[in-house]
């Protein structure tokens, strides 16, 4: 038997130049945007909120509420620093 090869031809393109990566990327580079804007404003909503009840509440429930609005805060900015990482990541391959 002569002349029996096994060839493959793989034909790929980048994902960075498909409507998937570009797509994905744009979408990406958008939510962390608005993440950006959003996550302070839902923060310092919650934040009031858990401060009012804090006033209005007795002195057995004030440790609790002040424990909320510590958790309130750092996941206000653990949210926002979240998003511009991704968002510094993400703009690296543009």
């Amino acid at each position: 038997m002569r002349g029996l090869t096994n060839e493959v031809i793989i034909l790929a393109n980048k994902i960075e130049s498909s409507k998937i990566g570009t797509g994905t990327k744009q979408l990406i580079s958008d939510l962390t945007k608005w993440l950006t804007i959003l996550a302070p404003i839902v923060g310092a909503v919650c934040i009031a909120y858990f401060l009012v009840r804090k006033g209005m509440s007795d002195e057995m429930d004030h440790k609790k509420w002040n424990t909320r609005t510590t958790v309130a805060i750092i996941s206000t900015v653990g949210a926002v620093l979240a998003a511009v990482i991704v968002n510094l990541v993400v703009s690296y391959y543009q």
